[in-house]
Formats: structure tokens, sequence, C-alpha cells
């Protein structure tokens, strides 16, 4: 299995301790030369031990009551045909020093389009890494090319965000950012964006891809608009009509049901 990833091992006690309102890792304690690169590594890394570190994204609510979902392929290590927000493990060192960059997540992931025309995010807090993103997608989906661009505006949905410390070369930073961590010791960082963009005529696309060799291998995910109210589902692609599904508790990745946990308590 190839390199698709780049997650650091933390260690308890050492490297991470943390109760129910903050976080503190010190990377100055971690083995960067012994890291997880793919989900065989980090299957075989689980111990109770064990963290990973760092994973993230997160969703748009839509009309108040929606938000979209990606479903899993079947055939995945990890979480196989569950229902998730759009996230994914880091892959640089700036991400591991700086968590709010794995919202790039959210937004390679997550491609929504109007009629023809692409939906660019607008956010005055992650406008560097929505262009960023756009960047990389765009490069593979040829957006700009076959597609008109339409702004829209993303505003930061407020969460009970915890203090996370991290110490890197002898320096602390502090971020105030929510995180999840699963029954695997998986940290993942979430991140809640509310648009009041009406879901007329829209669609989605998954926007994951990896690249082996010279080839690139889209994955091309059923995407579903969700009503975190009823837990009503369907899938949200172009012309698709279709009757929505009833989801339950046991249908959701753990950090998704998180996350519509939230939702459901700010409602």
């Amino acid at each position: 299995m190839g390199n698709f990833y780049n997650l650091v091992l933390l260690k308890k006690p050492g490297s991470i301790s943390f109760n129910k309102n903050q976080l503190y890792v010190d990377l100055d304690l971690v083995e960067f030369n012994n890291t997880i690169k793919n989900d065989k590594n980090f299957k075989c890394s689980i111990a109770p031990e064990n963290y990973f570190w760092l994973s993230g994204g997160g969703t748009i609510i839509f009309e108040d009551n929606f938000i979209f979902l990606v479903k899993r392929n079947s055939d995945s290590i990890l979480n196989p045909g569950k229902f998730s927000i759009f996230t994914g493990r880091s892959n640089n060192l700036n991400e591991k020093i700086n968590p709010e960059l794995i919202a790039r997540e959210l937004f390679e992931e997550l491609l929504i389009f109007k009629n023809n025309s692409y939906l660019y995010p607008l956010n005055n807090r992650f406008q560097v890494t929505i262009d960023n993103s756009f960047n990389e997608v765009d490069r593979i989906f040829k957006i700009s090319k076959n597609h008109a661009i339409q702004y829209y505006n993303l505003e930061n949905v407020n969460q009970q965000n915890k203090n996370i410390f991290i110490k890197y070369k002898g320096a602390e930073r502090q971020f105030n950012l929510n995180y999840y961590i699963n029954s695997k010791n998986d940290i993942n960082i979430i991140f809640i964006f509310k648009s009041k963009t009406d879901l007329n005529e829209l669609y989605a696309i998954d926007g994951e891809y990896f690249i082996i060799g010279n080839k690139v291998i889209k994955l091309n995910r059923d995407i579903y608009l969700f009503n975190f109210k009823n837990f009503q589902a369907i899938k949200f692609s172009k012309n698709n009509i279709q009757k929505s599904i009833k989801l339950k508790k046991g249908d959701f990745t753990e950090h998704c049901f998180y996350l519509i946990t939230i939702l459901r308590n700010n409602s």
C-alpha cells in the first residue's frame, strides 16, 4: 500500500495530555522518522497508548437543517460504508504545528456547484486555505476550465472550542479549536461552516483523489444531503432523483456523529 498521508504517533504519558477542556501536544518528543502513511499502517498501530496526530475537516450547513455528508466506499480499510463528514489526514509538518490548516480537507473533498457554476467559498479566516485547496483540486478536476465561478460566503459556526497547546522546537503555540478523539485515539479537528445559499439547483461531487505513480485515481464517492433534525438523507448528485433514506447512529463515523450531536444541541 502506498504513502497517502503522514501522521505522527503521540504517546500517553509523554507527548500528549488532555482533559475535557484542553489538549497538550509536545512535538519535540515525537519520532518524525516513524510516521503513519496509510490505513494499513494506521490499523496496525492502534493501541491504548498511541494517539494519532493529525486528522480533521468538517462540513457546511445549508438552510439551517442540512449538511453534506460523504459515504465511504464499502472496501475502505477504516469505516467501510459509513457516512462521514469531509475529513482526512495531515500530510505535512505545517498542519501538525498549526492544526487550523487541516480545514483544507473539507474544501478539497466537497465540491459544490449551482447549475454549471462552481461555488467558490469566501471566508476571511480560512481564505488562504480555501484558495490553496482550490488550486489543488482545479489542477485535477479542471473546474475553472469547464465551469463558471460563483462566489458565496461561509460563516464560521461557533462550537464548544477547547484550548490546544502545541510545542515544537521549544516554542509553544495556543489554538482555540474543537477536537474529537475517537475510540481508536484518532484526533480530529472539527470545522463547521454555514451558508445562506439555498439548495435550489445545487449539486455536489467528491473531490477526493489519489496519485499513484503518474495515475490520478478519483474516488467518486456518493455525496448525500442530510437533515440532522430528522436523520433523513438523500443522494445529492447532478440530475439525481431518489427517495430519502433514514439513517441511525451506527451508520456514521464516530467524528461525524459527534458533529451531528453538536448541531442538534445548538439548534
